[in-house]
């Protein structure tokens, strides 16, 4: 689990298996959650069914559900709408007015439910209710009028409604115009649902499974959320594009409470595989989105599908006036079966029950309905250049270049790192006072306070005996401070930063005029030093301040230093460094790697390596590797950085400037680490490479590069 989820409990787990011990097919479940308050959790979902005329039936079967009033350490388990003869059902989702339940549920009917090639795939769907009085204890059916066409997928949902302007609104699918579309459903009195326009999609990408929440940006403003299908028109041709490349959710707004919608675009901040994504936003006006790393459309038996196949939950948030954060850990369980849902975390639903705290429900391996809390409540989502986000004290005044001038001003922001941190300040003083501080930045963690002032003479730190001169002048500063407290200037001094009682948060002010070009501040994840780092001897040492690889042979030679998988995340990795003896690489085997450079985080994995005439990597899909630098002289002494997004997107930049090239990473289990090595080649081609550091960061959200 995440470092902000709490530890999941079972639901539910009944199974049934195959005299071989895998699971008889029985579709995902799909599960809901409503939270009535923070002991008071209802949960619902699709238990499946076997059918003789289809061994496989999809998508359908009774409604359970399950009621805790501890908070989810326990439950009750019960059928909410049993399948018969007649009528099954596809999903169920909860619509909490003020304390009375009401359940959304899709009925099949089993003699209309035949697809193409006439196996039942759980379609069409008519949405019928169900209303609960006391807590979900008992149940009664609700006549309800849905006014949607006939059509060959019917009234399918899978999002969580929410109340707008007085109307009630249902974020639903259908098909139409030959593809499948997203809207609403309208409603004043939970009777009578009339549907909005539908959006238009992006151009050659069907929609479903869509969110709907209220705009953090503007509260008559309505967001909608929807997975994507893409690739082309055949099952083939999608398979291979969701196996190799990127992939985003859809985005429209409404300015009408779901009348009409803006054309949907595809998110480049929101990936979606082919597999629904939760998409919220909490009382305090952060949205959250919950999805899986790696999905998609995938053809074939369960074992020739993808390692990752829906095996990891991420989930990101987004403040009011700032970027997105970047994609953290939510769930990635172990395996449980080798066949059918083997180890997936799938299906995410949520329901706030305190501000920015979630109860959050999901499928696991394809046997389990789990439930955690996730608190996002004080979630860091990092600092990063530009204005946004910030509230200014006194005369604080933008600069075209996205800083601030300070004159006796300040600039501040609630929310600050749990843990360790990268400060990277880019400025200087324009008048300095007479016993003054100079341009002073604070960044807190609610357990520590790291303050330092940039002044005519260099960097100072505050500590408990006063100010400490730790960094000659220079440009810009930056400052690492480690989970346990430890700050280092780079290329300076390392202090203890101070443990304190303030509130997490980051500030910058001057006493005296200043100008702050830049202010950054991103979550630490490794480096900065070489402590901890495991060296294969004798090929790897630590020499003149750095690592030292070389490989004289056909074997590699490494250096590894092991990640922490619970604050597994996307990444931003700065590597400085040059090869000394350059190899000739072999693309089909490795050897040959003269500079390389690994980052995995459990469900993605970056592998780099930097040639005397260019830079190497291993996309998605592939086991090779691929040019996608050509560069003379690249092998010598420089700052590398990859930037890899929430879609697995990876940017190069050289001494800090764009390089053009741009992949996919590969989608990988292996154990997360941090890693550098060279390979010779057989026959005494040697290869060896001096790494001066490396610091790997959470990925900001930042200007194209």
């Amino acid at each position: 689990m995440g470092a902000a989820v709490s530890a999941p409990v079972t639901v539910y787990s009944a199974v049934r298996k195959d005299p071989s011990g895998e699971l008889v097919h029985e579709g995902n479940r799909v599960p809901d959650i409503v939270a009535l308050d923070a002991a008071r959790l209802v949960v619902g979902w699709r238990a499946g069914v076997a059918d003789p005329g289809d061994p496989a039936p999809k998508d359908q079967g009774a409604i359970k559900i399950a009621r805790s009033e501890d908070g989810g350490r326990t439950w009750t388990v019960g059928t909410l709408a049993a399948d018969d003869a007649v009528h099954r059902y596809h999903y169920v989702v909860f619509l909490n007015d003020s304390g009375t339940l009401h359940a959304l549920l899709g009925r099949i009917t089993i003699a209309a439910d035949r697809d193409a090639e006439g196996d039942l795939d759980g379609f069409p769907v008519e949405m019928t209710v169900k209303r609960s009085t006391d807590g979900g204890r008992t149940w009664a059916d609700v006549p309800v009028t849905v006014a949607v066409p006939p059509n060959p997928r019917g009234v399918v949902v899978a999002g969580k409604p929410i109340r707008h302007d007085g109307v009630w609104l249902v974020p639903y699918w259908r098909s139409a115009q030959g593809t499948t579309k997203a809207g609403v459903l309208r409603s004043s009195d939970l009777v009578t649902w009339t549907p909005g326009a539908l959006a238009e999609n992006p151009p050659g990408v069907s929609v479903e499974e869509p969110q709907v929440a209220v705009s953090q940006d503007d509260p008559k403003t309505l967001v909608m959320v929807a997975r994507t299908l893409t690739g082309g028109p055949t099952a083939e041709a999608r398979d291979a594009h969701y196996r190799t490349h990127a992939a985003y959710a859809a985005t429209a707004t409404s300015t009408d409470g779901g009348l009409t919608w803006s054309r949907m675009t595809l998110d480049p901040d929101l990936p979606n595989y082919y597999v629904k994504t939760f998409f919220a936003t909490d009382a305090n006006g952060l949205h959250l989105a919950i999805y899986n790393t790696l999905a998609g459309p995938f053809t074939g038996t369960s074992e020739s599908k993808p390692d990752q196949y829906r095996e990891v939950l991420y989930y990101k948030v987004k403040r009011p006036g700032t970027p997105w954060g970047p994609g953290r850990l939510f769930a990635d369980g172990r395996r449980s079966t080798t066949g059918a849902g083997r180890g997936w975390d799938v299906y995410a639903s949520a329901d706030e029950y305190a501000p920015g705290r979630f109860a959050v429900v999901w499928e696991h391996n394809q046997t389990d309905i789990r439930v955690a809390r996730l608190d996002v409540s004080n979630a860091f989502t990092g600092v990063t250049r530009g204005t946004a986000g910030w509230t200014a004290g006194g005369a604080a005044q933008p600069t075209p270049s996205g800083g601030f001038r300070l004159a006796g001003a300040s600039i501040s922001r609630p929310y600050g790192p749990a843990g360790g941190f990268v400060l990277t300040v880019r400025g200087g003083v324009t008048r300095f006072p007479e016993s003054g501080e100079g341009l002073g930045v604070t960044v807190s963690t609610g357990a520590r306070a790291l303050t330092v002032a940039v002044r005519p003479d260099g960097l100072y730190a505050l500590g408990t005996a006063g100010w400490t001169r730790v960094h000659a002048p220079s440009e810009a500063w930056r400052v690492i401070v480690d989970a346990a407290g430890t700050a280092t200037a780079e290329g300076g001094a390392r202090w203890s930063v101070p443990v304190t009682g303030s509130a997490a948060g980051v500030s910058a002010w001057s006493d005296g005029e200043a100008v702050l070009d830049l202010i950054e501040v991103a979550d630490h994840v490794a480096g900065g030093s070489w402590d901890g780092w495991a060296l294969d001897a004798p090929g790897a040492r630590l020499l003149d301040g750095g690592l030292r690889l070389r490989s004289a042979g056909g074997r590699v030679v490494q250096a590894v230093l092991p990640l922490d998988v619970t604050r597994g995340c996307d990444f931003t990795v700065e590597v400085r460094g040059r090869v000394i003896d350059d190899s000739a690489l072999d693309p089909r085997t490795g050897l040959g790697v003269s500079f390389g450079t690994k980052v995995a985080n459990g469900a993605r994995r970056l592998m780099l390596t930097v040639q005397k005439g260019g830079v190497w990597t291993m996309t998605k899909g592939s086991t090779v590797w691929t040019r996608v630098l050509s560069l003379g002289g690249a092998g010598d002494l420089a700052t590398w950085t990859v930037v890899v997004d929430s879609a697995g997107v990876a940017r190069l930049l050289r001494d800090g400037a764009g390089t053009g090239a741009t992949w996919v990473v590969q989608d990988s289990r292996q154990t997360p680490q941090v890693a550098h090595w060279v390979a010779g080649t057989p026959g005494g081609n040697t290869a060896e490479a001096h790494i001066d550091r490396t610091i790997v960061t959470a990925t900001l959200s930042l200007p194209s590069v």
